[in-house]
C-alpha cells in the first residue's frame, strides 16, 4: 500500500509540473497575441501613412504640372489609372502586395 502511496505522489507532482509548464505556455501565447496586435496596428498606420503619402506626391505632381503648362486640363487624371496605346484608362483589377490596383474613388 505504501508503494502506491507513493506511486501517486509522484504521478501528482508531475501532474502538477505539467500544469505549471501549461500555464506559462499560455501565458506566453497571451503574451504573443498582444504583440501581434500591436504590430498588425502598426502595419495598418504605416499602410494608410504610404497611401496617403503617395496620393499627395501624385497631387503635387499634378498641380507642378498645372504651372508649367497653364491651362493644361488634369481632370480625369488618378494616380492608378495607367496609359496604354497613348490613352488614359483604369486597369483591369489587379493586385500588387495584395493591394487591388483598379477602383475608382468614391
Amino acid at each position: 500500500m505504501r508503494y502506491l502511496q507513493v506511486s501517486c505522489t509522484k504521478k501528482d507532482k508531475k501532474i502538477e509540473e505539467h500544469v505549471k509548464e501549461l500555464e506559462k505556455k499560455d501565458k506566453q501565447i497571451g503574451d504573443n497575441m498582444k504583440e501581434l496586435e500591436k504590430k498588425d496596428k502598426r502595419i495598418y498606420v504605416m499602410e494608410r501613412s504610404s497611401l496617403e503619402e503617395y496620393e499627395l506626391g501624385f497631387s503635387r505632381a499634378l498641380e507642378q504640372l498645372e504651372v508649367l503648362h497653364p491651362g493644361l486640363d488634369t481632370n480625369g487624371a488618378y494616380s492608378r489609372f495607367v496609359v496604354e496605346e497613348g490613352r488614359i484608362v483604369e486597369p483591369e483589377a489587379r493586385s500588387t502586395f495584395g493591394v487591388v490596383t483598379g477602383h475608382r474613388p468614391t
